[in-house]
């Protein structure tokens, strides 16, 4: 199996991995649009959508390109 191509196995590998996220927060602090390329599973984009951005996130696997997979991500975050 290619991790890059699932997504759920994907976040496992990276759920622990968070210290960064308090870096994009404050580098974006002056944006409400965001554009992220190499979104991935959301790692960074959904903390940054919590933090009232609105942001357009794209990968180049497919596989993160679905809008019904961040619906749930984001609704984990809830």
């Amino acid at each position: 199996t290619n991790i890059v191509k699932e997504p759920e196995l994907y976040d496992l590998l990276y759920e622990d991995v968070n210290a960064d996220i308090p870096l994009y927060i404050k580098l974006t602090e002056k944006y409400k649009k965001i554009v992220e390329f190499g979104a991935g599973t959301g790692r960074i984009t959904i903390p940054l959508a919590i933090n009232n951005k609105i942001i357009f996130a794209i990968d180049n696997e497919e596989s993160f390109n679905n809008i019904n997979f961040w619906l749930t991500e984001l609704k984990k975050e809830e």
